[in-house]
């Protein structure tokens, strides 16, 4: 059995969701509760039926951040700079 984490926000998510597919809510009232467009709440509700609550978990946690700087610089970093000074990027 695997344990999977879900945010607070994924969690309203699911109490939404679980009841949109119950029909205790509509579309309109998810949309308002969700704060997200008809099309994406359509979306969302597909894929909880498809694959139940792990579909509402985010696919990008424990990924980096495109927006990362590398943690050593890259062998043509501090080529490209000026022979006379050092690489300033990364210092050694």
């Amino acid at each position: 059995m695997t344990l999977h984490i879900m945010s607070d926000r994924e969690l309203a998510r699911l109490k939404v969701l679980r009841d949109l597919a119950s029909g205790r809510l509509t579309v309109s009232a998810a949309t308002e509760l969700l704060g997200l467009e008809r099309r994406q709440v359509l979306r969302l509700s597909k894929a909880y039926q498809e694959d139940g609550a792990t579909a509402l978990i985010s696919k990008k946690r424990g990924r980096a951040s495109n927006r990362q700087t590398p943690a050593a610089p890259t062998p043509g970093a501090c080529a490209l700079s000026n022979g006379d000074r050092k690489c300033l990027l990364y210092p050694a």
